[in-house]
């Protein structure tokens, strides 16, 4: 990752962390058990980000892994929705350099954030780092974007982010430039299969 140090910015606290050999095999057993194989970490020295002494994000495995695929499809002018510690604008790096995406922008609400994390990626090209609540926001008909992806939630809860997906989602739909643009929001599909599979089981 991007940081070296331990540091915080108001509400907002990075705070570094290692897996040894120990807690990586329990991760490993912990996501057997559960199904969730990308629970897995290996070993390894990571960061987490806090807001309001909560846990938001971290550079695990896991969130790397969950999030391959906007990087994998982000092309051209791109939006993301939660900038966190910034895995997406690190791992968009090679994408920026080659041109295949043109610009970003970060929508953020907390601004503890964004002066937290944003001197970190001073570097990148056409990055605009805008605090803006995403959910509150209206976007005027003329903004446009080839790539849109949502990632705003702490956790993994159907119940309240599926919903939050939807409007969205539903809300966003106009606002891709073409037919070929990608929208997406974290974890959707492995949500939408929980909930389905809880709903089979119950009865």
């Amino acid at each position: 990752n991007d940081f070296e140090t331990s540091k915080s910015v108001g509400y907002a606290e990075l705070r570094k962390f290692e897996v040894d050999e120990k807690a990586s095999n329990a991760t490993r057993l912990r996501g057997l058990l559960n199904g969730f194989r990308d629970e897995y970490c290996s070993p390894g020295k990571y960061v987490k980000l806090y807001i309001y002494g909560e846990l938001v994000m971290s550079d695990t495995n896991m969130e790397k892994n969950s999030n391959q695929e906007v990087i994998d499809r982000a092309r051209g002018d791109v939006l993301l929705v939660g900038l966190g510690i910034g895995l997406l604008l690190h791992n968009l790096r090679q994408k920026i350099q080659e041109g295949v995406v043109r610009s970003v922008t970060v929508y953020e609400k907390e601004q503890d954030v964004i002066d937290l994390v944003a001197p970190y990626y001073r570097d990148i090209p056409n990055l605009k780092i805008v605090c803006r609540d995403i959910m509150e926001y209206r976007p005027p008909k003329e903004e446009k974007y080839d790539t849109i992806y949502f990632d705003i939630w702490s956790t993994i809860d159907y119940d309240r982010n599926l919903p939050e997906i939807r409007t969205l989602h539903n809300r966003w739909k106009f606002h891709k430039r073409d037919r070929n643009a990608f929208m997406n929001s974290w974890m959707k599909e492995y949500m939408q299969y929980r909930r389905n599979q809880d709903n089979r089981n119950w009865w």
